[in-house]
């Protein structure tokens, strides 16, 4: 066994005489270090030396082990780390105290070798054992919160518009459905904006379709900051966007659909050397009893930008 795969004991006893027992019993098998006061342990401690055990004595001429005992257990680099005593008070509260502050064992002099050992291998495997089985469940905690965040990241690129970065139209009818179905159990009122950018055909044409992807981009921007965290705002498709808002009627919905065609139509996007205007036609549809599902309020709302279109675009039409 080589030194650095060695486990290391301190012992710390007043007597060199007791220091040198304990290390003839316990080497070759381990690394053992001597100190004769608190302040050596605590001079060796701060070495960076990592004890895996520490044998020490209760009397001592410049401090009490249970004191120094109840130190190490308040330090967080020994605070796991088994503390036996190795001391001539032999009566049995002594025993009981030095438990109650945090040893592992207690061993009474004059020194047994054998069962020094004995103990010493018994506590130093079941720390090993306990550090290995934290280490385990550590890096377990690490591959799940990994695998938890893998798993929150493809749920997102599922439900996210990989232009964009807005919600896609799938996630949009898993939300818009729920919605509908309180709507029917709750009688909660929701509105749906179906907004459509005008003549981008022709942006497409004239700039080409990497201007046609910021200009996509760019409109998805600007709805930042106009709706609310539980809005939801998704790309329908192509230039179409849709968006849902809960317990919102039609005349609240036209006031935030006003703001968001008037910002849209005050936004210049640079291309190149290009100056591209951009414009919308918004349609609003507030869901109803009639209702059997949520395409209907679509449908609606989808009416509605087809009547924004039909008279001269960049206008806001509430389905009637």
């Amino acid at each position: 066994m080589s030194a650095e795969q060695k486990k290391t004991i301190i012992v710390v006893d007043d007597l060199p005489e007791n220091i040198s027992i304990l290390i003839a019993a316990l080497t070759p098998e381990y690394t053992v270090l001597g100190a004769t006061s608190q302040a050596q342990l605590m001079t060796l401690l701060d070495k960076d030396i990592a004890p895996d055990l520490i044998l020490l004595d209760i009397v001592m001429p410049d401090c009490d082990g249970y004191q120094v005992c109840c130190q190490l257990k308040s330090m967080d680099k020994t605070a796991d780390v088994p503390i036996i005593f190795v001391t001539s008070k032999k009566e049995t509260k002594d025993e009981k105290k030095g438990f109650e502050v945090g040893a592992v064992d207690y061993i009474t002099k004059p020194i047994e070798p054998v069962v020094v050992k004995s103990r010493v291998k018994t506590h130093i495997d079941l720390y090993r054992n306990t550090l290995a089985l934290k280490e385990h469940i550590h890096q377990q905690e690490v591959r799940e919160r990994e695998l938890l965040a893998i798993k929150e990241e493809l749920a997102e690129l599922a439900s996210s518009d990989p232009l964009t970065g807005l919600k896609n139209r799938r996630c949009f009818f898993e939300g818009a459905e729920k919605e509908f179905l309180r709507f029917k159990r709750l009688s909660a009122s929701f509105t749906v904006l179906m907004i459509d950018l005008d003549n981008f055909k022709s942006i497409n044409d004239t700039y080409g379709h990497a201007a046609g992807d910021l200009v996509l981009k760019a409109f998805a921007e600007l709805t930042q900051g106009l709706f609310r965290d539980y809005d939801i705002v998704a790309r329908f498709g192509g230039e179409e966007f849709v968006i849902l808002l809960p317990e919102t009627n039609c005349d609240s919905a036209f006031r935030v659909a006003q703001r968001l065609r008037s910002q849209t139509a005050k936004h210049k996007i640079t291309y190149q050397d290009y100056r591209i205007k951009l414009t919308a036609s918004i349609g609003i549809a507030e869901v109803e009893k009639a209702d059997v599902d949520i395409n209907a309020s679509i449908e609606r709302a989808d009416n509605a930008v087809y009547l924004a279109k039909k008279q001269g675009r960049n206008q806001v039409i509430v389905s009637h």
